[in-house]
């Protein structure tokens, strides 16, 4: 060290980058809204040279620098439909959130960029919850406007929602849809949430959870409890008649294959969120049968299946199927010359590395 020169590198802040924006405007005698240079600002994310080259294409007509050319310009004018979303998540509604998406992207909107302005959006619905609001840089409505949304979403749903459209917006680099990653977000964090929701006086009632048959947004039965409980004593006589237990030791027909396959976008998702570790694993094994509610994983080596049985990944891998699917479900492990594997090749059965089946 005593013969270095060390340099730490880090990315610029807000202000040091609409202060530099503000001299170069001013050398070049151009006029500029405070609030179209915190938007390229914010566009850089920290990088100068970013933002300098997002301000030369706004220079370029030698035109005044508005808020509304700024967002013509960089893709950026679609806030009202993100604030939509938000309320959308506020209240929610599944479709009134995906009909903002695709509203968005319907106007010209780029998905990316769309997917960085929900997530901010959504830092500041996060930071406005925890009491902090000053690093929010918006205008005087739209921070009211948030405030009152704010005041509607619990903080686990705002948090859940912030993740879930973080990792959508890396989705999107090698997305063939484009909205599609932000859609699964939507539905993602609205599932989850009403899953966090408090369940409320349906606790006293250990039947309630299991008189519920299809809930329109959660992947387990158990949150919706809350919905048996405000029935009325008429309403609640039929759902007595069947028998509660079979409901919990049946919940529907039995899970096969294409169950699987349909959440399995969402499985590697929720995956490569909690542990990449885990995720990469999966990616050696194939998925080749399910039986009952036991999913059958195939691993080319009995090193890789020991692997994945003796760590902390099997358990979290069926945590995550479970609540993708609705149901409990485990996980039995196979090597290539396992009987099971043979007779699934014999059937012609659908077997395919996990990974391919996103």
């Amino acid at each position: 060290m005593s013969r270095c020169q060390p340099f730490s590198f880090r990315r610029l802040t807000l202000t040091e980058i609409v202060s530099r924006l503000r001299q170069l405007v001013d050398a070049e005698g151009l006029q500029a809204d405070p609030a179209a240079l915190a938007l390229v600002a914010r566009q850089a994310t920290g990088s100068m040279r970013d933002a300098i080259s997002l301000l030369d294409q706004l220079a370029a007509g030698e035109e005044a620098i508005t808020i509304e050319r700024a967002q013509d310009v960089l893709g950026a004018g679609a806030i009202a439909h993100v604030m939509a979303l938000a309320d959308a998540l506020a209240s929610g509604d599944a479709a009134a959130g995906l009909n903002a998406i695709n509203a968005a992207i319907d106007e010209g909107a780029d998905a990316r960029q769309l997917a960085r302005q929900i997530v901010e959006y959504l830092r500041g619905l996060m930071l406005i919850k925890l009491g902090d609001g000053s690093p929010i840089n918006v205008s005087s409505e739209q921070r009211t406007r948030m405030e009152e949304q704010a005041a509607r979403l619990d903080l686990d749903r705002v948090i859940r929602a912030t993740k879930l459209f973080n990792q959508a917006a890396s989705e999107l680099k090698t997305g063939w849809q484009p909205q599609l990653p932000l859609e699964l977000a939507t539905i993602d964090a609205l599932n989850r949430s009403a899953e966090a929701a408090p369940p409320a006086p349906a606790r006293s009632n250990p039947a309630a959870p299991h008189a519920v048959s299809k809930p329109p947004l959660q992947s387990k039965s158990g949150p919706a409890a809350a919905q048996p409980a405000v029935k009325t004593p008429a309403q609640s006589e039929p759902a007595a008649t069947p028998a509660p237990s079979p409901a919990t030791n049946a919940p529907s027909a039995s899970l096969i294959l294409s169950d699987v396959l349909a959440h399995w976008p969402s499985v590697l998702s929720e995956l490569r969120a909690r542990s990449v570790q885990t995720w990469g694993l999966m990616n050696s094994c194939r998925l080749v049968n399910v039986d009952g509610d036991t999913i059958v994983l195939q691993w080319p080596s009995t090193m890789l299946r020991d692997k994945f049985e003796k760590g902390k990944g099997k358990r979290l891998v069926e945590d995550v199927i479970s609540e993708a699917v609705g149901r409990r479900v485990r996980t039995r492990c196979v090597v290539d010359d396992d009987p099971v594997v043979q007779e699934a090749r014999r059937l012609g059965a659908q077997v395919r590395p996990v990974a391919d089946q996103s």
